[in-house]
This record gives structure tokens, C-alpha cells and sequence, in this order.
């Protein structure tokens, strides 16, 4: 079989995200398009017209989940997913995420002017709060899929103003439907940004990730004494804030040994 290689249209991509990158623009070249906010909602909007615009079928699922269906000569089989997400942290990045879904639209292009028919379905993805900025834990619409968080657990969570995630997916208009959440998966394959230096440093263009931060978070109390700032000696003092500094250096050097 003749193997014909393609390559993306980099200015048809770069004026993709250069729209991506109005909605929820913020002063620093940054973005703030947090999840289910009438930002995200006119940026899945966008989304869902240039999917439709390839002739994808475009559905809904109840987390909200955006997919973009291009059938394949095998389209009983199951699906390449492919897709990131497209809410931001308060201060984000224009790419964080945001170039995985847009690549995978720019793929589907591509196939489609070369009028290319592939052998098992293709499924862009856009996943509904992966950042977890307003909705914590973070990858809700991926957790929901996977069955890592139940619909229940979902809905009933709050942000900082009380509203639930359930009732900010209605008010957006993308609640959809349970039988429309993906259910049969080849492969999933999800194109990021390095946020760290390791890639640049290797002098290396792609890496596979093998793990993803677990956070626990801890709330701790250090408690002094009040004394009089002059005359108590310092073997007298009890500050709360040189015991916390102490935990604090400790906690990293535990971390370094657990590292090496």
C-alpha cells in the first residue's frame, strides 16, 4: 500500500488559534476562558461551526463533551480519538490544551482536501473542564467518560460562587445526552505543549508522557507565641513563621530524596 505524506496548512492552523486566542484574551497575550463561562461557551461555539464546516457529525454528551465524527471504511470499529481541551487556567496560555484540539481539526482538513478515506473512524475531542480551574478536581469530562468520577460527583460540584457544574452546563447550553459519551476506542492520541524544560534541553522535538501530577492538598497550622519584640531573648521565642520555613525546606528535601 503507497503511504502518501501529508502536511499540515501552518497558516491555515496559526489562523485558527489566532481566533482561539480572541475569545477570553486577557492583557498579557494570555487567555482566561475557564470552564462552562460564556468565554468557553462562545469558543465551543466556534469549535462545533468549524467542525461542522468539515462535515463531521457533531455531538454532545452529558459533561458536556464536544466530539467531531469523521467515518471511516471500518465505522462499526472503533474509533482514533483524538483532542485535548479547551477551557484555561485564569492566566493561561494560548496553546495549553487549546493546540491539541485545534491540530486535530487541522488533520481532518487535511484528510479531507486530499479526500482521503481512512480505514476506522475519527474522533475530535474537546474535554470539559481538564483544567479544573472553576471545577476542582481538574479532567471532569474525561474522568466522567472513563468512569473515574460518577455524574453525580460531577454535577453537584461547586465553584467559588456556589453555582454547581451541573447547572453552569445548562446555562451554556451544552448539556447533552448520556448515549452520546464515546464508548468504543482504538487509540486516543492527544498532541501537547512541553510546560517543562526537559524536551528543550534534550535538544529533542516530541517525548511520551508516562504520568501526570497527583496533587493531595494539606491544610497545616503552625502556632507561636506572642512576646515582646525587644527584650525576649530568641532562646524565649516561639515564631511560628521559622518553624513553617523549616517544614517547608524539609518537605522539598523529602521530595528530592524520594526523586532520586
Amino acid at each position: 500500500m503507497e503511504i502518501t505524506k501529508l502536511s499540515i496548512n501552518r497558516t491555515r492552523l496559526l489562523e485558527t488559534i489566532n481566533i482561539s486566542s480572541k475569545i477570553g484574551a486577557i492583557d498579557n497575550g494570555g487567555l482566561n476562558r475557564l470552564a462552562l463561562t460564556h468565554e468557553d461557551k462562545l469558543m465551543r461555539n466556534q469549535f462545533c461551526e468549524w467542525l461542522k464546516a468539515e462535515n463531521l457529525e457533531v455531538r454532545v454528551d452529558d459533561f458536556g463533551n464536544i466530539y467531531g465524527r469523521r467515518n471511516g471504511r471500518k465505522n462499526n470499529g472503533p474509533a482514533i480519538a483524538i483532542g485535548s481541551h479547551l477551557d484555561t487556567q485564569p492566566c493561561g496560555g494560548r496553546y495549553d490544551g487549546i493546540l491539541g484540539v485545534l491540530t486535530s481539526l487541522e488533520v481532518i482538513r487535511v484528510l479531507n482536501e486530499h479526500g482521503i478515506e481512512t480505514d476506522y473512524p475519527i474522533e475530535i475531542i474537546n474535554f470539559t473542564n481538564e483544567e479544573g480551574a472553576r471545577f476542582s478536581p481538574p479532567m471532569l469530562g474525561s474522568g466522567g467518560v472513563a468512569g473515574v468520577f460518577t455524574k453525580d460527583f460531577i454535577y453537584n460540584l461547586k465553584d467559588t460562587n456556589g453555582k454547581t457544574f451541573e447547572e453552569a452546563l445548562k446555562e451554556i447550553g451544552y448539556m447533552g445526552d448520556e448515549e452520546n459519551r464515546i464508548k468504543l476506542v482504538r487509540n486516543f492520541i492527544e498532541l501537547h505543549i512541553e510546560q517543562g524544560p526537559i524536551l528543550e534541553r534534550e535538544n529533542k522535538t516530541i517525548g511520551i508522557v508516562e504520568g501526570i501530577q497527583g496533587m493531595s492538598w494539606l491544610t497545616v497550622k503552625v502556632i507561636g507565641e506572642s512576646n515582646h519584640a525587644g527584650p525576649t531573648p530568641m532562646e524565649n521565642r516561639k515564631d511560628p513563621l521559622v518553624i513553617s520555613s523549616k517544614m517547608i525546606t524539609r518537605i522539598n528535601e523529602l521530595t528530592r530524596e524520594i526523586e532520586a
